[in-house]
C-alpha cells in the first residue's frame, strides 16, 4: 500500500462497514482476531463449553451447539432497525472516490441478490427506491462488547439475549467461537457470500459444516437432505448471490477479483465447498487471477499456545508489527487497541457516523457542541477501563462515555458543524 493509501485503510479498519469490507476484504478475519482478543467472547466460549452434550460431541456436533448457541442468544434485526441504530450509508456524502465506486458496488449487488428472492414481504424490497439514489441502511461492523451492547437500544429484542447480530456478525462470531472453543483452527474457517448476505464454512474431520448465518447449520448428511435435484440452485439460491470468498489468510472477489492468495488455498476452498454442495459450483470457478500484493494479505497469527484473549493479543500484536500484515493491523483497529488507534485516525473514522452528522446540525457555536457531550448521562466507555476508544456515534448510541470519548464527540461535532457557524475550529 501507498503511504496514502495506507492512511485510508487505517481509518476505515477502526470502524468496518458492509460498504468498506469490498474494499478490504481483510476486515472479516480481522474481526475475528478483534473477537478473539476480548474477554466476553471467551466468556461464551466457556458457556457453550457448559452444554452437558458437549464432552462427547464430536467436531460437527460441536459446531451444531455453537450455531445453537448463536440462534437462540441472539437477535437478527431488519435492515430497517439497523438503520436505526447506524442511520444511512449515503452516496451523497462519499467524498473519496475509492469508497463511493465501493458503495456503489456493494448497492449494485444488493439489488441484483433480489432477483434470488421469492418473498414479495421481504424487508429489502422496501428499499429499493432508496438504493437506486444511494442511500441503503448503514450495517457498521462491530465486535462483540458492542453487539452486546446494541439489544438497549432495540425493545423488540428479547431481553435474554446477548446481543444483537447481522449475517456477517453471526458469521464471524461462529469462526470466533470455533477458534476459541478449540474446534477450529486458522486455516479451516471460510466466508461464502455478499455485500447482501454471508455465510461461513468450517472443515472437520467428519467434512464441512456450513452455517447460513445463524438461520440454519448444516453438516454434509444434514444439507443431502434439502438439497434437492439440483443442490448447486439449491445453495446458490441460500446465497442469495454470490461474490466473494475469504479465508483467514486469502480472498477473491469474482469474477476478476482482486485476489489475494498467497498460500493458493482458495482452489481447495472451491473443491470443499463442491463437495458439501454435491455437485459443480461453476459460479466459483475459476478463482480470480492472483493480484501481485497478495502476500500482503497473510498476517492471521497460528493459534498461540496460550490461547486465551491475552495470547491472542500478544500473537496478533506481534504479526502487526511484522509488516506488512493488514489482517492483524485491521484487527487491532477495529478492536479500537489503544497501541495502534492514533487519536488522528479516530478523529477521521469520527465523522463518518451518521448520528453524530445529525447531531451536529445542531451546532452553532462551540458552547453548543459542549452542551451535547454534557447532556451524555452515562460516564463510562461501553469498553469499561480498557483504554479502547468508542467512536462519537456509540457515545450518541448508548448514551454513555467517558471523558475522552466526550472529548471526542466534542471535536466531532466542530468539525462536521454547519460552514460559516461560529463553532468552526480556526
Amino acid at each position: 500500500m501507498s503511504p496514502v493509501e495506507r492512511a485510508a485503510f487505517r481509518v476505515r479498519a477502526i470502524r468496518p462497514t458492509l460498504f468498506n469490507a469490498t474494499l478490504h476484504p481483510e476486515f472479516i478475519p480481522g474481526l475475528v482476531l478483534a473477537n478473539l482478543m476480548t474477554p466476553r467472547l471467551w466468556a461464551w466460549a466457556d458457556t457453550i463449553r457448559t452444554d452437558p452434550a458437549w464432552a462427547g460431541a464430536d467436531s460437527a456436533g460441536r459446531l451444531r451447539l455453537l450455531h445453537r448457541f448463536l440462534n437462540k442468544r441472539f437477535f437478527h434485526p431488519t435492515g430497517t432497525e439497523f438503520g436505526r441504530i447506524w442511520g444511512l450509508q449515503e452516496r451523497e456524502r462519499i467524498v473519496d472516490q475509492d469508497e463511493r465506486e465501493a458503495s456503489d458496488y456493494a448497492m449494485r449487488m444488493i439489488v441484483e441478490s433480489l432477483r434470488n428472492i421469492t418473498d414479495p414481504a421481504f424487508w429489502t424490497f422496501s428499499f429499493l427506491p432508496s438504493l437506486q439514489h444511494g442511500q441503503f441502511p448503514l450495517y457498521v461492523y462491530p465486535t462483540v462488547d458492542t453487539i452486546a451492547a446494541l439489544p438497549s437500544l432495540l425493545p423488540e429484542a428479547d431481553r435474554r439475549v446477548l446481543g444483537v447480530t447481522c449475517c456477517l456478525d453471526e458469521c464471524v462470531l461462529a469462526a470466533s467461537l470455533a477458534l476459541a472453543t478449540g474446534v477450529c483452527g486458522r486455516d479451516d474457517f471460510a466466508f461464502f457470500g455478499s455485500p447482501a448476505h454471508y455465510t461461513l464454512m468450517v472443515r472437520t474431520s467428519g467434512g464441512p459444516v456450513w452455517f447460513n448465518a445463524k438461520r440454519e447449520c448444516f453438516t454434509c448428511n444434514a444439507w443431502a437432505g434439502v438439497a434437492g435435484a439440483d443442490p448447486g440452485a439449491t445453495f446458490l439460491h441460500r446465497l442469495f448471490f454470490f461474490d466473494r470468498l475469504i479465508t483467514a489468510t486469502a480472498s477473491a472477489l469474482y469474477p476478476d477479483g482482486p485476489c489475494h492468495d498467497p498460500g493458493g488455498i482458495l482452489a481447495g476452498w472451491v473443491e470443499e465447498a463442491e463437495r458439501f454442495v454435491g455437485a459443480p459450483a461453476p459460479w466459483l470457478r475459476p478463482v480470480p487471477p492472483v493480484a501481485g500484493s497478495a502476500a500482503s494479505f497473510d498476517s492471521f497469527p497460528a493459534v498461540p499456545v496460550d490461547g486465551r484473549w491475552e495470547g491472542w493479543e500478544a500473537a496478533v500484536v506481534a504479526a502487526a508489527r511484522a509488516e506488512p500484515a493488514p489482517v492483524a493491523e485491521a484487527g487491532l483497529l477495529a478492536f479500537r487497541h489503544p497501541e495502534f488507534c492514533d487519536r488522528a485516525d479516530l478523529g477521521k473514522a469520527a465523522t463518518a457516523g451518521f448520528r453524530v452528522f445529525l447531531k451536529a446540525a445542531e451546532v452553532l457555536t462551540p458552547g453548543d457542541a459542549e452542551a451535547i457531550a454534557e447532556s451524555i448521562p452515562g460516564p463510562h466507555s461501553i469498553f469499561g477501563e480498557t483504554g479502547r476508544v468508542a467512536l462519537p456515534d456509540e457515545v450518541l448510541a448508548f448514551q454513555t462515555g467517558s471523558a475522552s470519548e466526550r472529548q471526542l464527540l466534542r471535536d466531532t461535532l466542530l468539525r462536521l458543524a454547519p460552514k460559516g457557524s461560529q463553532s468552526v475550529a480556526t
